[in-house]
């Protein structure tokens, strides 16, 4: 058993490559891609999901997660990305304490990010609560 559950090895292991890769690349015409580690807190979806325990963060739960607080947590994570490299956002972003691929949907189809092309890297982790880390890239940026 993992001591650290919420480690997920490959994800770490691909942002390892991302740096190296960066750093790897020519002098001459050097493009950099920065990267960011965004820990959103306990993104949760507000929808019910039996297999996770997660019914705090639910409309009826204890800390009334609804739709319209979980649209704004989205519209704000997504402020932050943008303004984190100047209006450029970041080609690589690490998020951590997300519940699932809907939620990471939610974010890269969001209108403030969706023209920047982003893609998923996620993977179900073994979380009892159900949080996972995943990242995000820019196709555009490949």
């Amino acid at each position: 058993m993992n001591p650290l559950p919420f480690i997920n090895p490959p994800i770490i292991l691909l942002l390892l490559a991302i740096i190296q890769w960066n750093e790897a690349l020519p002098q001459t015409g050097r493009q950099n891609y920065s990267c960011m580690f965004y820990n959103v807190e306990n993104l949760f979806h507000p929808s019910v999901d039996p297999q996770a325990s997660d019914d705090d963060f639910t409309p009826d739960g204890e800390r009334r997660w609804t739709f319209y607080r979980y649209n704004k947590k989205i519209a704000e994570i997504c402020k932050v990305i943008l303004a984190v490299n100047q209006w450029d956002p970041p080609a690589f972003i690490c998020l951590s304490e997300i519940e699932n691929r809907d939620v990471l949907k939610d974010i890269i189809y969001h209108p403030l990010l969706v023209n920047y092309s982003y893609e998923i890297l996620h993977r179900d982790s073994r979380d009892h609560r159900g949080m996972d880390v995943a990242i995000i890239y820019r196709t555009d940026h490949a």
